[in-house]
């Protein structure tokens, strides 16, 4: 299962010119099947079977953020022009 948010916040530097920011968390649960039937390869390890020294076969990455950066400037400063570049 995947859950992931994402937070926005758009900054009017000037008359020309809007700074897009923001944080996007992404978690993937670790997966687990029934019967202790997966299982993968470590490199340290070898064959690692769930439910054979180890609850899941990867464990899952809390720390998962990622920043968003994203800016639009009005070229003649009508509201009719905008060249923008999209998230980083």
């Amino acid at each position: 299962m995947s859950t992931a948010g994402y937070l926005q916040d758009d900054w009017r530097v000037n008359q020309k010119l809007i700074v897009n920011l923001g944080l996007r968390y992404e978690y993937v649960t670790p997966m687990k099947g029934a019967n202790n039937s997966l299982g993968t390869f470590d490199s340290t390890l070898g064959m690692v079977q769930q439910g054979h020294g180890t609850e899941s076969v990867w464990a899952g990455d809390h720390r998962a953020f990622g920043p968003r950066l994203g800016f639009a400037y009005d070229v003649n400063g009508k509201g009719t022009t905008a060249s923008a570049a999209g998230p980083v």
